[in-house]
């Protein structure tokens, strides 16, 4: 099985406040995506900081959400684990769960099990 594995993507990031920056970051994951489908790899993994904070920009998740659709559409699985910059400061529900719930590919691995119990009692 081919694996692809990537890390700190910062998704929506805008480096050193430059709105480009944060526009040439989904490109080059955009990239890596094509050239995953274009090489038959058959699992992402992403381990930490798939987004730059832990409520990213509409943008981002957008992002993130139509290339995870796109790897679906090649019956590629991913998976999540979640980073430093992925948890909320405050008791809140990681976006991270939000792409497990909506996506039939993509798996979250990694994450305590109060924070699970947490996301289900209140979400």
């Amino acid at each position: 099985m081919q694996i692809i594995h990537l890390a700190d993507t910062h998704l929506g990031k805008q480096q050193y406040g430059y709105e480009f920056r944060e526009f040439d970051g989904y490109e080059l994951f955009r990239e890596v995506i094509e050239n995953a489908i274009r090489d038959h790899i058959r699992l992402v993994v992403i381990s930490g900081d798939l987004f730059d904070e832990p409520r990213p920009r509409n943008r981002a998740l957008r992002n993130a959400i139509n290339c995870f659709k796109e790897l679906s559409n090649h019956g590629v699985k991913v998976v999540l684990i979640p980073g430093d910059h992925d948890y909320p400061k405050r008791r809140d529900t990681l976006p991270l769960y939000v792409l497990e719930d909506v996506l039939d590919n993509v798996v979250l691995l990694g994450v305590p099990t109060s924070k699970r119990e947490f996301r289900t009692r209140y979400v």
